[in-house]
């Protein structure tokens, strides 16, 4: 059950990025995406390319009933993962053209950045407050 749900919920992400990517290919289209979107597609991608990369590597020894690792499963990993990097470039750079800022955000509570996050930062609140330090904020506090 629990590797369905996993499985479902990355071609959700797949699903997702594929159409970022559509509207960035095609702009005549006139889908307006919001960047916070285009932060959640990158987001997405970075999971994606987790899961492939740790795929059954971290805990494989450590559990002997697992299957051996299949040369094409892996050699179809990589070439995935080398596709999944492509789209996150060129999200990237869409993200980077409508909001010259967006990577170069710092959390000012934290001090997190898009490059060096804390270890609860899922997104970004406000252009400069992390999820992290928001969720820990005292009600009606200013920060």
């Amino acid at each position: 059950m629990m590797e369905e749900l996993k499985a479902r919920n990355i071609r959700a992400m797949w699903n997702a990025v594929n159409e970022l990517e559509d509207t960035a290919m095609h702009p005549g289209k006139k889908k307006s995406l919001s960047t916070e979107t285009l932060f959640i597609a990158i987001a997405a991608i970075r999971e994606i390319a987790e899961q492939t990369r740790h795929k059954n590597t971290a805990n494989h020894r450590a559990e002997p009933e697992n299957p051996p690792l299949d040369a094409i499963e892996l050699a179809k990993t990589a070439i995935a993962l080398q596709q999944l990097k492509a789209e996150n470039e060129q999200l990237r750079a869409v993200i980077t053209q409508r909001d010259p800022d967006f990577f170069n955000r710092k959390c000012r509570v934290c001090g997190c950045d898009w490059n060096h996050p804390c270890n609860d930062h899922d997104y970004w609140v406000e252009d400069d407050l992390c999820s992290a330090c928001a969720a820990h904020k005292p009600e009606g506090s200013e920060t």
